[in-house]
């Protein structure tokens, strides 16, 4: 009897140390994703936390795809300010960037590191990169960091070139691409609302 009252503090002290472990796991999960949602760079975040990379990015597709289910379950009970929230927050998440940058990674090849260099250059939305010249857009691709090159060689310095001229072409060309869907959508979307309005003034006239 002595020992088994002995023990059962033990456990107790056990579990509550195992709750506030998770407790504190949470706290520090959530510190990391709200990093990445700041834009403060993955290796930064990595090193700055102590954890790979790989498991960062499973994190944040984990917390991604969990923000969907939340937004999801929000929508069937009718809370529709929260579900707004979470659908707002699922893509920053997803892409580890701010709102402002958000709709540039949209576009296809533009990840985030690019999606801030536009941002920087003055492109602010997906309708701007679509209207701009290739040479604007790879002037704005060029400040990043994984295009810069101390090499003299000729030849890698030209092959660098051509990887950036080729990279702003696909984004200019994803961007009108985007434009034109959003049109399209918009259009079809008021074709059907005419249609709807026309039955409705012919049920009326009958």
């Amino acid at each position: 009897l002595a020992a088994s009252s002995r023990s059962a503090p033990l456990a107790q002290k056990r579990l509550e140390w195992e709750r506030m472990d998770a407790v504190h796991r949470r706290f520090y999960a959530a510190l990391a994703l709200n990093d990445l949602v700041a834009e403060v760079p993955a290796r930064t975040v990595a090193k700055a936390y102590g954890v790979p990379r790989g498991s960062l990015q499973a994190l944040q597709a984990m917390a991604a795809s969990y923000c969907g289910m939340v937004s999801q379950l929000c929508r069937r009970l009718r809370w529709h300010e929260m579900a707004s929230l979470f659908e707002a927050l699922e893509p920053r998440l997803n892409f580890g960037v701010s709102a402002d940058a958000l709709p540039l990674c949209q576009i296809p090849s533009v990840y985030p590191a690019r999606a801030k260099a536009l941002l920087a250059a003055g492109f602010a939305t997906v309708e701007a990169v679509a209207r701009a010249k290739v040479g604007d857009i790879e002037a704005a691709l060029r400040q990043l960091h994984q295009f810069e090159s101390n090499t003299t060689d000729a030849e890698a310095s030209r092959r660098q070139d051509e990887v950036i001229r080729n990279a702003a072409r696909v984004i200019q060309r994803g961007a009108q691409q985007r434009v034109t869907e959003e049109v399209q959508l918009l259009e079809d979307e008021a074709n059907a609302q005419q249609r709807q309005l026309r039955r409705t003034l012919a049920g009326l006239a009958a």
